[in-house]
């Protein structure tokens, strides 16, 4: 590649039976002539999580990010780690539970 900075959009880590994959981002990766440039993926998994009430429902949001700001998922044996949430009350509660679309 010829030297420059290039913004990297995404990557695919894989060993064995996992793989994490992410999208889009804001890290840079510096390419310089006659040198080998790192990429330094993320070992933090940000949780960014929102819940609001709606005309009484809860609507929760979730992100899952890499530290970097780039969209994640998690895979094992070529299939998407599921997410469940919880939604308690203020005594512990369970109030509802399901599963959690990402990716």
């Amino acid at each position: 590649m010829p030297a420059g900075v290039y913004r990297l959009f995404g990557y695919r880590v894989v060993k064995g039976k996992w793989m994490i994959s992410t999208t889009a981002g804001r890290q840079e990766l510096k390419i310089e002539a006659g040198r080998n440039a790192a990429i330094d993926p993320s070992s933090t998994i940000h949780l960014n999580l929102r819940a609001r009430r709606q005309r009484g429902q809860v609507r929760v949001n979730l992100g899952i990010t890499n530290g970097q700001h780039m969209g994640l998922s998690l895979y094992k044996d070529g299939a998407r780690i599921p997410l469940t949430y919880s939604l308690l009350d203020a005594k512990g509660k369970e109030l509802t539970s399901g599963p959690l679309n990402y990716g």
